[in-house]
């Protein structure tokens, strides 16, 4: 289930974010303290006000415990463009959870939205994100900087829109 963000979803999200093996190609994000998972929660919330979409806590039915994160949000906060992101506990890797929200994020994007097209991008070496993104159908599009380092960045066209 994805939804969004509150304090109470701190204590595990900080599980997911101080990892430094889950956090392996994101060590900008690498949470340090409490406090930095109050930040990005803070932060996350604020786009989801301003957008109507964000990052939202992907929470594990069975359990009921924030697991990661999957979602929309403007391109390094800023856009234009609106990428894809996903976030998942180690120890909830190979279960399909990053695939799962993916996919349901990006209905939401292209059905909802109405977007016409949602970026991702991956540290060159993360071949894990870089299979589930081409399982979900997105294209290698370029090498650019992505929060400051060389990144693989990948496109998805909305599959609703009629190419003129």
């Amino acid at each position: 289930m994805l939804r969004p963000f509150t304090r109470d979803d701190t204590d595990d999200i900080f599980e997911v974010f101080r990892d430094p093996e889950t956090m392996k190609y994101f060590l900008h994000w690498l949470a340090d303290s409490v406090e930095d998972v109050y930040g990005f929660i803070d932060w996350i919330r604020g786009v989801q006000e301003q957008y109507g979409f964000s990052y939202w806590a992907m929470v594990e039915t069975s359990s009921g415990r924030v697991i990661g994160d999957c979602g929309l949000i403007p391109l390094e906060g800023e856009g234009p463009e609106i990428e894809l992101g996903c976030d998942v506990r180690r120890d909830k890797w190979n279960q399909g959870y990053a695939m799962e929200a993916s996919r349901a994020s990006l209905d939401y994007g292209f059905n909802v939205l109405k977007l016409d097209q949602i970026v991702a991008a991956t540290h060159p070496e993360n071949k894990a994100s870089q299979h589930v993104l081409e399982k979900l159908g997105f294209t290698f599009d370029r090498i650019a900087p992505y929060w400051g380092e060389d990144s693989n960045f990948y496109s998805k066209q909305n599959p609703n829109k009629t190419k003129n």
